[in-house]
Protein backbone atom coordinates (compact mmCIF):
# COMPACT_ATOMS: atom_id res chain seq x y z
CA UNK A 1 0.00 0.00 0.00
CA UNK A 2 1.40 3.37 -0.97
CA UNK A 3 1.69 6.14 1.59
CA UNK A 4 -0.26 9.23 0.68
CA UNK A 5 -0.31 12.51 2.53
CA UNK A 6 -2.83 15.26 3.03
CA UNK A 7 -2.03 18.32 0.93
CA UNK A 8 -3.87 21.50 1.84
CA UNK A 9 -4.88 24.63 -0.02
CA UNK A 10 -4.71 27.64 2.28
CA UNK A 11 -6.72 29.68 -0.23
CA UNK A 12 -9.88 27.60 -0.68
CA UNK A 13 -9.37 25.49 2.50
CA UNK A 14 -9.62 22.08 0.85
CA UNK A 15 -7.60 18.96 1.59
CA UNK A 16 -6.35 16.58 -1.09
CA UNK A 17 -4.68 13.18 -1.08
CA UNK A 18 -1.32 13.18 -2.87
CA UNK A 19 1.91 11.17 -2.85
CA UNK A 20 4.78 12.51 -0.77
CA UNK A 21 6.93 14.94 -2.72
CA UNK A 22 4.03 16.21 -4.84
CA UNK A 23 4.50 19.78 -6.00
CA UNK A 24 1.42 21.17 -7.62
CA UNK A 25 -1.50 23.50 -7.37
CA UNK A 26 -5.04 23.25 -6.08
CA UNK A 27 -7.37 21.90 -8.76
CA UNK A 28 -10.07 24.30 -7.51
CA UNK A 29 -8.25 27.66 -7.36
CA UNK A 30 -4.70 27.13 -8.68
CA UNK A 31 -3.08 28.13 -5.36
CA UNK A 32 0.02 26.03 -4.42
CA UNK A 33 -0.77 23.00 -2.26
CA UNK A 34 1.31 22.41 0.88
CA UNK A 35 2.21 19.01 2.31
CA UNK A 36 0.84 18.85 5.85
CA UNK A 37 2.93 15.72 6.57
CA UNK A 38 -0.27 14.07 7.83
CA UNK A 39 -0.87 10.63 6.36
CA UNK A 40 -4.19 10.15 4.60
CA UNK A 41 -4.81 6.96 6.59
CA UNK A 42 -4.86 9.06 9.80
CA UNK A 43 -6.92 11.85 8.22
CA UNK A 44 -9.70 9.39 7.34
CA UNK A 45 -10.16 8.46 11.00
CA UNK A 46 -10.78 12.05 12.12
CA UNK A 47 -14.32 13.27 12.66
CA UNK A 48 -15.59 16.21 10.59
CA UNK A 49 -15.21 18.45 13.65
CA UNK A 50 -11.56 17.38 14.11
CA UNK A 51 -10.91 17.95 10.42
CA UNK A 52 -12.32 21.49 10.61
CA UNK A 53 -10.15 22.27 13.65
CA UNK A 54 -7.12 20.89 11.82
CA UNK A 55 -7.87 23.04 8.76
CA UNK A 56 -8.06 26.15 10.97
CA UNK A 57 -4.62 25.31 12.38
CA UNK A 58 -3.27 24.85 8.86
CA UNK A 59 -4.72 28.24 7.86
CA UNK A 60 -2.67 29.84 10.65
CA UNK A 61 0.49 27.92 9.79
CA UNK A 62 3.16 29.59 7.69
CA UNK A 63 4.33 26.51 5.79
CA UNK A 64 6.91 28.52 3.86
CA UNK A 65 8.43 29.73 7.13
CA UNK A 66 8.52 26.14 8.41
CA UNK A 67 10.27 25.05 5.21
CA UNK A 68 12.81 27.93 5.48
CA UNK A 69 13.47 26.98 9.10
CA UNK A 70 13.98 23.35 8.09
CA UNK A 71 16.41 24.38 5.34
CA UNK A 72 18.33 26.64 7.73
CA UNK A 73 18.68 23.76 10.21
CA UNK A 74 19.90 21.47 7.42
CA UNK A 75 22.43 24.12 6.38
CA UNK A 76 23.67 24.50 9.98
CA UNK A 77 24.04 20.73 10.27
CA UNK A 78 25.93 20.64 6.98
CA UNK A 79 28.29 23.42 8.18
CA UNK A 80 28.94 21.56 11.45
CA UNK A 81 29.71 18.40 9.49
CA UNK A 82 32.15 20.27 7.23
CA UNK A 83 33.80 21.83 10.31
CA UNK A 84 34.19 18.39 11.91
CA UNK A 85 35.70 16.96 8.73
CA UNK A 86 38.13 19.90 8.57
CA UNK A 87 39.12 19.36 12.21
CA UNK A 88 39.72 15.66 11.61
CA UNK A 89 41.74 16.43 8.48
CA UNK A 90 43.84 19.01 10.35
CA UNK A 91 44.41 16.54 13.18
CA UNK A 92 45.50 13.82 10.79
CA UNK A 93 47.81 16.23 8.96
CA UNK A 94 49.47 17.47 12.15
CA UNK A 95 49.32 14.49 14.49
CA UNK A 96 48.80 11.60 12.13
CA UNK A 97 46.82 8.40 12.33
CA UNK A 98 48.06 5.53 14.46
CA UNK A 99 47.37 1.87 14.95
CA UNK A 100 48.00 0.03 18.20
CA UNK A 101 49.14 -3.41 19.26
CA UNK A 102 49.11 -4.97 22.71
CA UNK A 103 51.51 -7.61 24.00
CA UNK A 104 51.15 -9.40 27.33
CA UNK A 105 54.36 -10.52 29.05
CA UNK A 106 53.92 -12.93 31.96
CA UNK A 107 56.34 -12.59 34.85
CA UNK A 108 58.01 -15.62 36.37
CA UNK A 109 56.46 -17.41 39.36
CA UNK A 110 58.76 -15.55 41.75
CA UNK A 111 57.52 -12.21 40.40
CA UNK A 112 60.56 -11.30 38.34
CA UNK A 113 60.39 -9.76 34.92
CA UNK A 114 61.98 -11.88 32.23
CA UNK A 115 64.26 -9.15 30.89
CA UNK A 116 65.45 -11.19 27.91
CA UNK A 117 61.86 -11.78 26.73
CA UNK A 118 61.11 -8.09 27.23
CA UNK A 119 64.19 -7.11 25.25
CA UNK A 120 63.30 -9.54 22.44
CA UNK A 121 59.76 -8.17 22.20
CA UNK A 122 60.96 -4.54 22.17
CA UNK A 123 63.57 -5.22 19.48
CA UNK A 124 61.16 -7.20 17.29
CA UNK A 125 58.48 -4.55 17.52
CA UNK A 126 60.99 -1.76 16.82
CA UNK A 127 62.11 -3.53 13.63
CA UNK A 128 58.44 -3.63 12.55
CA UNK A 129 58.13 0.13 13.09
CA UNK A 130 56.33 0.04 16.43
CA UNK A 131 57.07 2.39 19.32
CA UNK A 132 56.43 1.50 22.96
CA UNK A 133 53.68 3.84 24.05
CA UNK A 134 52.58 2.61 27.46
CA UNK A 135 53.26 -0.15 29.99
CA UNK A 136 51.22 -1.27 32.94
CA UNK A 137 51.19 -4.28 35.23
CA UNK A 138 48.18 -6.43 35.79
CA UNK A 139 48.45 -8.18 39.17
CA UNK A 140 47.18 -11.74 38.93
CA UNK A 141 47.85 -12.93 42.49
CA UNK A 142 50.37 -13.41 45.27
CA UNK A 143 52.49 -16.40 46.23
CA UNK A 144 54.04 -17.20 49.56
CA UNK A 145 56.54 -20.02 49.37
CA UNK A 146 58.40 -21.66 52.25
CA UNK A 147 61.65 -23.37 51.32
CA UNK A 148 63.88 -24.71 54.09
CA UNK A 149 62.45 -22.49 56.83
CA UNK A 150 62.65 -19.33 54.73
CA UNK A 151 59.63 -17.61 53.30
CA UNK A 152 59.50 -15.85 49.99
CA UNK A 153 56.67 -13.66 48.86
CA UNK A 154 56.11 -12.91 45.22
CA UNK A 155 53.45 -11.02 43.37
CA UNK A 156 52.51 -12.73 40.16
CA UNK A 157 51.64 -10.30 37.41
CA UNK A 158 51.73 -9.75 33.73
CA UNK A 159 53.08 -6.65 32.06
CA UNK A 160 50.90 -5.19 29.34
CA UNK A 161 52.89 -3.43 26.62
CA UNK A 162 51.05 -1.02 24.35
CA UNK A 163 52.77 -0.22 21.07
CA UNK A 164 51.81 2.39 18.52
CA UNK A 165 52.77 2.89 14.90
CA UNK A 166 51.95 5.80 12.64
CA UNK A 167 50.10 4.63 9.57
CA UNK A 168 49.45 8.03 8.00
Amino acid sequence: MENKFVYYCQNCHKAYSREDGFQGTCPGCGHPLVNTKLMVSLWKWKSEEEKQKQKLLWDETDFEEKERFKQEKALEKSKRLVDEINKQSYSLDTVGEYEYDIVSLDNSSDGRVNTQSLKDILNTKAKEGWRLSYVYSNILGSNAIRIMNSERNATISEDILVFERRIR
